[in-house]
């Protein structure tokens, strides 16, 4: 696995952040691997870590990005749900 695209790109990441003084934070740079809608399309179940130089990355199921829950089945359950709770919390607050 030493060679694939995605290491590819975690190395170039990590060149370029380092060249201009930029720390990448490993809580929030997190790896997603999206579900296809047919199971026949999986190519895989397992795949190998990534890190940016030497911290790894964490595998995740959803993440928050400029305020929506992204999940690794495509819906938009968990960004409702997560708007929901910030509205009942403005409105309780």
């Amino acid at each position: 696995m030493e060679g694939t695209a995605t290491v590819a790109v975690c190395r170039l990441l990590y060149k370029h952040s380092t060249n201009i003084d930029m720390t990448c934070n490993n809580k929030k740079t997190v790896c997603m691997v999206f579900k296809p809608k047919l199971r026949a399309k999986v190519v895989a179940d397992i795949f190998p870590q990534f890190g940016l130089g030497n911290n790894l990355l964490q595998f995740v199921k959803e993440f928050k990005c400029l305020g929506h829950m992204i999940t690794d089945n495509l819906t938009d359950g968990a960004d409702r749900l997560y708007s929901e709770k910030c509205v009942i919390f403005f409105c309780e607050n």
